[in-house]
């Protein structure tokens, strides 16, 4: 297996991997020695871009099925906590008149994003399957995204069970309530060279 981890970090690199290390390394034991971050990061990243079961990713890295879904736990968790903010956020000054422009050169000017919504299919849970059976005759979360003019994530907000409407997904989002607020603006006050305010 270690080959497929260093095909894993060439292909990967060790950029990614150097985000999430501090939070995903353990302190070696007298009974045992920690999984490597990479390691961990793998078997996430793997189950992230396949539809494998536990059984057939502890196989593949040769930890157990309960290993694996340890380490989904722990990767998903420090994704969130060091990376969200750093990669998912919305546009500022100078990437806020980029996003303007880029709008505007596909004719919508004077937008700072697309927002839309999705469904993520996922087994029902046993509590209370009924809410999150969706219109479409499937279970599934509610994803509500927003997009710059280069497709990339500005604002990601999901959880809410299938059967809600995406008008009340956006009502309770946090991009939603920031523009709600006092002063009412999602970007800064003033654009550079723009009359956005």
């Amino acid at each position: 297996m270690r080959s497929g981890i260093n095909i894993f970090e060439r292909l990967a690199g060790n950029y990614q991997l150097s985000l999430v290390r501090p939070v995903l390394t353990r302190k070696t034991t007298n009974w045992r020695r920690p999984y490597e971050p990479s390691l961990r990061l793998a078997v996430a990243l793997w189950w992230y871009a396949t539809p494998s079961e536990y059984r057939t990713i502890s196989c593949l890295f040769g930890v157990g099925m309960s290993t694996v879904c340890v380490f989904l736990r722990e990767v998903t968790s420090a994704l969130n906590d060091c990376l969200l903010e750093r990669f998912i956020s919305l546009p500022k000054l100078d990437q806020l008149q980029l996003t303007l422009d880029g709008f505007a050169a596909r004719g919508y000017p004077m937008c700072g994003g697309a927002i839309d919504g999705s469904h993520i299919p996922f087994i029902a849970p046993r509590d209370d399957p009924a809410s999150y059976h969706n219109r479409k005759g499937c279970h599934s979360i509610v994803l509500q995204a927003v997009v710059d003019h280069s497709f990339c994530f500005t604002d990601v907000y999901v959880g809410w069970p299938g059967r809600t409407h995406d008008a009340r997904v956006l009502s309770n989002s946090t991009i939603f309530i920031k523009a709600e607020q006092q002063d009412g603006y999602l970007f800064p006050v003033r654009c550079p060279e723009t009359s956005v305010v």
